[in-house]
């Protein structure tokens, strides 16, 4: 069996509470180790790592603090650094919602339209998601905004926009972090973000839609080139852009005959796609891939460290000067 390291430095392990300890020894699974997920490192690396160590696979899986020389190492974009032994092995960087990577052997991306030599890797589906409650069939009654609050755009508080929604018969709900996998009383998520920057948006990955999809729930999503580029029939989602673009879309799931169902029903076909065992097999051909690829020549550690230390300046620029507003 070939060896594959993801990288959990002492540093973030210092932080996870004692479920994820129990979780970093195979000792619970994804859905109990879940609620206690800290950061996208948990999310993305440490959920892979448990979703994949008791498989059949040509790999081994294992979890360290510090890359193994001359190995394929799996780091997340945030501890993709030099001290933790970035240069000394062959690296796969998951670059997630980040600027550009400083150094990586192989990128691998949540963004599904970008090309190599970057490779895309779906997000996992968000364990634990409590599906739309089969009972409340085509009822279109309750619409959860979801994401973090800070994305929500100004007019989802605004009073006349909310007394409009109350004209169509909805009441707008919030989705928190205590609760943003409950799914069973909502009929319709909303995402949309229209303030962040283009090239930020570029790097965004379609969970919103992915976790829609598994729980049932139709979605109203902006217009992010994540979304769009898994739009593969009209009645994926609907795409908004303000408020009036989300009343005309309620309106329309609500007065349109049978749309609303058949969105629906949409919504489970899409949803087998990105069932865990698909998404396993896209980790598995990148880690075939990196096997092809372990032994093939690498730049010195004069090129690495200048690339490097120049795309992190470059990135530094980007944040001081606001153009990477995430």
């Amino acid at each position: 069996m070939t060896p594959i390291y993801f990288v959990f430095p002492a540093s973030h392990r210092a932080g996870w509470s004692e479920p994820l300890k129990e979780a970093a020894c195979g000792r619970c699974s994804v859905n109990e180790a879940a609620p206690y997920f800290k950061d996208g490192k948990d999310v993305f690396l440490l959920q892979a790592w448990m979703l994949l160590r008791g498989e059949e696979t040509p790999f081994s899986f294992h979890l360290v603090e510090r890359a193994v020389p001359k190995q394929i190492c799996v780091f997340h974009y945030d501890t993709a650094r030099i001290k933790h032994g970035l240069f000394d092995c062959f690296s796969i960087v998951i670059r997630v919602d980040r600027p550009a990577v400083p150094y990586a052997d192989i990128i691998a991306e949540q963004h599904p339209v970008l090309d190599n030599p970057v490779r895309y890797l779906p997000h996992w589906v968000q364990p634990g998601i409590t599906r739309r409650e089969a009972a409340r069939e085509n009822r279109l009654e309750r619409v959860a905004l979801v994401g973090n609050r800070q994305y929500h755009p100004a007019f989802v508080s605004d009073p006349y926009f909310l007394e409009r929604l109350a004209k169509l018969g909805i009441k707008l709900v919030a989705l928190g972090p205590d609760a943003w996998t409950n799914f069973a009383d909502i009929d319709a998520v909303v995402a949309l973000r229209p303030w962040i920057a283009p090239r930020v948006l570029r790097t965004k990955p379609p969970v919103k839609l992915l976790n829609a999809w598994a729980a049932g729930t139709p979605a109203l999503l902006g217009p992010e080139p994540a979304y769009r580029a898994l739009r593969l029939d009209p009645l994926d989602y609907l795409e908004v852009t303000g408020p009036e673009s989300v009343l005309s879309a309620l309106r329309q799931l609500k007065e349109t005959p049978g749309l609303y169902a058949a969105m629906r029903e949409r919504c489970q076909a899409r949803a087998d796609e990105y069932a865990w065992e698909n998404v396993k097999g896209k980790w598995l051909d990148l880690f075939t891939y990196a096997v092809s690829r372990k032994n093939a020549p690498t730049p010195g550690i004069v090129c690495k460290f200048a690339r490097y230390q120049a795309v992190r300046a470059y990135n530094s620029v980007l944040r001081r000067t606001g153009l990477w507003n995430d």
